[in-house]
Parts: structure tokens; C-alpha cells; sequence
């Protein structure tokens, strides 16, 4: 049985993006996509007179009332050089862990493999982080495919036994020179109001089939409301794992806007702004000629349909079934400068001479079925 993508659009807007061998018109966007400040950045607000938040100053005292379920407010900035991770929730799962930055700044210069100095919500946690800026400066030492921010167990075996985590994220400015927040197996994440920026997705989700390797992100959800989320060399949002992404608000930006690749997606409201094209060479970190990873550069809103990709645990709890992708986009969804607002394909595209949007030429096995309300 193959997994085919369902792309369900609620408007004639994205009728031309259904005939996808025919590009679409670009349209001018301001600034040629760069970043700059808009009115949906965050205005960083604090409360020094929160008595319900316990004052921290330093990195330990951080780290211990956080992974004691003790909700917390930074007094300073704090720049983290733990050997650990801090999990947080990870001895007491309160109602509602809360890290008010409380308008400091918390600074992440290294993450190495065993997860040093990386904030982890617990399994079975519920965290809110808010009022403030986070930095991770990815520096020398660092593991590749780290971000500052995880939700999600990592867990391979009893997925269905895991307890949900949950994070939601309000106020905050995250810059990264990796990806911005990962989110693994039985994670909520909801974020609003916030700015992301960061080398990779500003928000990730992982591909793994779930019953074979570890770091699946089996049965997880994402909710985006308002915000600026951007990646300067790959897409703003990538999705390959997971059951829901809700987006209603907010601007992506990035080399394509949003990558997709399983569960029920709706896009509404939104603004989506592209940087790259396929006619890019696209580049691992070394310098060398990538040969996966993402759909080619210049979509809006790219679906892959693979079998490695979107899959979900079945009744026995030792096997993965493929699982329908399913796509919403709304009317009020804008997209600039893309070389295809709507791209179903394979990872290779061909790029002719007299044609920088180029021509596809994804494998034959790989279907499609559009189904369009218009």
C-alpha cells in the first residue's frame, strides 16, 4: 500500500499550484525576503513582582529548581557551561513549569552529544518558557542536528506508553545556529507570539519511522499562532514526522517555507516569504554537494511522500503503518517569491538553462491524488 498525499485547498488561489509542472507567477516581496523587525515580533515584557516564580541568578540554581518542577524567574542573564542537560520537570511534573526570562537573556555556546546545556522538557511535563531571548552560538565542540529547545521523548520501544510532554512558548526571541526548537514522539508544541531564527528549520520535527530507530516523532503536535520564524539555509518549518502542524498566523521564512512530509496540516493565515531556488547547489555545513535532505529550494509548501517518512506505530506496538498526509491552506495564506507555491515531488528536480524554476523529474513510483475545494 502506498501512502499517498491528500492536498486539500480552500481557495481558487492555489488552483494554478495544483498543476505542477507549470510554475507560478513570483511575486515581489520587500526587502528580497530579508529579516528585519515587523509587528509580529515579540515586545519582550517582564514582571519582577511575580511572587508565585522562584528568583534564579546562575546557571546551578537554574538547573536545579527546573528539574525539581519549580517554576522560576531569571533575576540576570545567565550563560550556561553545564556537562548535562537541564530536564526540565525531571523529578517533579507540576501542572505548569513555568521559565520566565523575565526580558534576560539565556546564553547556549555549546551542545555536545550527551545534550550539555540543552533545555529538555521532560516526558510527562507541561513548560511554559516566555518574556525573554535565548542564544545558542553552536561553538566549537558542538554536535551537529542540536537545538537549544527539545520536547519529546526519544524513546524507540512502548511509544504508546509514553506520557505527553508539552511546551508552549510566548514572548520569546530564539537565535540559533542550528535548528530552533526540536520536537520529538508524544510532544505538544505551541508557540505564540515569538521570533525564531536559525541556521536550520526554526522548528523541526524528525522523519524516523518510529518502531525502527530512535528519535521518531511519533503522535506529536505542533500550534503556531503569531510570530517570525526563519532559516537562513533551509526551510522555516520542517515537518517530516508527526501527527498535526496548526498554523493560523505568523511569517515563514526560508530557503522553501514549509517541507512536509506526513500527518494533517493546515495552513491559514499566514505569510510565507522564499529565499532559495532550485537551481541552488545545495551544500552540507563543510562545503560538500548535499545529496538529501529537504525538497529543492524556491517552494512555498513542499510535499514529499515517502515511505520512510510519516509513519505511526500499529495496534501491536512493534510495526509501523504508512499514515494519509493530508493539507489545508486557506485563503489568507500569502506566498512570495517562490518559484512554486505548492510543490508535490521527490527530492530532484532538473533545472534546464532556460528555466531557473526547472523541470521535475521525482521517480514514477511516487503518486500524488489533489483533491481541491474551490
Amino acid at each position: 500500500m502506498k501512502n499517498k498525499a491528500k492536498l486539500i485547498l480552500a481557495s481558487a488561489v492555489f488552483v494554478a499550484a495544483l498543476m505542477l509542472l507549470v510554475p507560478l507567477a513570483q511575486t515581489d516581496m520587500s526587502g528580497g525576503g530579508g529579516i528585519g523587525n515587523s509587528d509580529s515580533d515579540p515586545i519582550v515584557l517582564s514582571d519582577p513582582t511575580n511572587s508565585n516564580l522562584t528568583s534564579v541568578g546562575d546557571r546551578d540554581s537554574l538547573k536545579s529548581n527546573l528539574e525539581a518542577g519549580t517554576s522560576v524567574q531569571l533575576s540576570d542573564n545567565i550563560s550556561l557551561s553545564l556537562t548535562d542537560s537541564i530536564e526540565i520537570g525531571k523529578s517533579n511534573k507540576t501542572d505548569n513549569i513555568i521559565l520566565d526570562l523575565n526580558g534576560k537573556t539565556l546564553t547556549i555556546n555549546k551542545i555536545d552529544d550527551s545534550n550539555s546545556n540543552r533545555l529538555v522538557v521532560a516526558d510527562g511535563a507541561t513548560v511554559t518558557i516566555q518574556n525573554g531571548t535565548i542564544v545558542y552560538n553552536k561553538s566549537a565542540g558542538s554536535a551537529e542536528g542540536k537545538s537549544p529547545i527539545r520536547v519529546g521523548s526519544l524513546a524507540k520501544d512502548n511509544l504508546n506508553g509514553i506520557q505527553f510532554s508539552t511546551l508552549n512558548v510566548n514572548n520569546v526571541n530564539i537565535i540559533s545556529g542550528e535548528y530552533g526548537i526540536a520536537v520529538f514522539a508524544k510532544a505538544n508544541l505551541n508557540v505564540e507570539n515569538s521570533t525564531i531564527i536559525a541556521r536550520s528549520s526554526a522548528i523541526a520535527t524528525n522523519g524516523s519511522t518510529p518502531s525502527v530507530a530512535s528519535g521518531s516523532s511519533y503522535d506529536s503536535s505542533i500550534t503556531i499562532g503569531s510570530g517570525n520564524y526563519v532559516s537562513t539555509q533551509s526551510s522555516a518549518i520542517f515537518f517530516p514526522g508527526g501527527k498535526t502542524l496548526d498554523i493560523n498566523g505568523g511569517t515563514f521564512t526560508g530557503k522553501t517555507g514549509f517541507d512536509i512530509r506526513s500527518g494533517t496540516v493546515t495552513i491559514d493565515n499566514a505569510t510565507i516569504n522564499v529565499t532559495g531556488n532550485p537551481s541552488e547547489t545545495k551544500l552540507n555545513k563543510d562545503g560538500s554537494a548535499e545529496m538529501s535532505g529537504p525538497t529543492p529550494w524556491g517552494m512555498g509548501i513542499a510535499v514529499f511522500d515517502r515511505k520512510d517518512y510519516g509513519m505511526t506505530l500499529n495496534s501491536d506496538n512493534n510495526g509501523a503503518e504508512y499514515a494519509l498526509i493530508s493539507i489545508t491552506i486557506g485563503t489568507t495564506t500569502k506566498i512570495n517569491n517562490a518559484c512554486y507555491n505548492l510543490y508535490a515531488g521527490d527530492y530532484t528536480i532538473g533545472v534546464a538553462a532556460d528555466d531557473d524554476c526547472g523541470k521535475f523529474t521525482g521517480a514514477s513510483e511516487h503518486t500524488f491524488t489533489p483533491i481541491h475545494d474551490i
